[in-house]
Formats: structure tokens, C-alpha cells, sequence
């Protein structure tokens, strides 16, 4: 009797705003800190300034399922920290 049944692997990725995907993995705990240290940045935990104030999203088989959302707004003076 052949065995016809095929394994899927969840593939988990984390984006960032302006900086694009910055990881694509099948492990979900290395996604899972990958997304909690883009998160840090975002929050301006570190000097990373290209990510400061990005949303920030884990993405499990393409749908998400945690998302940090950056704290900068566009207005008519540029890119500034919302109240």
C-alpha cells in the first residue's frame, strides 16, 4: 500500500515596513524572535534608524499572526513620531 499523504512545513516570514522581508524560515521560534527583536527596533530599543517607527508583522504561510504597528505617521513636514 503506497502511502500517497505529503507533510507540509509552515513557512514564517517577518516584514518590515520600509525595509522588506528580513526573514523567511520554517522555524518558528527563530521567526518568532526575529519579529520580537524588529519589534524592539521599531520601538527605538536600539539605533537601528531605518526601522524606527515601522510597523513590523510574523507571517505564518503568508496570513498574519502578530503585528506591531510602528508609532510614525507622514505629514506635511515628513516622517514624525505620533502623540
Amino acid at each position: 500500500m503506497e502511502d500517497n499523504t505529503t507533510t507540509t512545513t509552515t513557512n514564517y516570514e517577518v516584514i518590515v515596513g520600509n525595509v522588506g522581508l528580513v526573514i523567511s524560515t520554517p522555524h518558528r521560534a527563530l521567526a518568532i524572535r526575529e519579529y520580537g527583536e524588529y519589534c524592539a527596533k521599531s520601538a527605538g530599543a536600539s539605533g537601528l534608524i531605518r526601522v524606527f517607527g515601522e510597523d513590523v508583522t510574523l507571517l505564518a504561510d503568508g496570513e498574519p499572526i502578530a503585528e506591531h504597528t510602528g508609532h510614525m505617521t507622514l505629514t506635511e513636514e515628513g516622517w514624525t513620531p505620533i502623540d
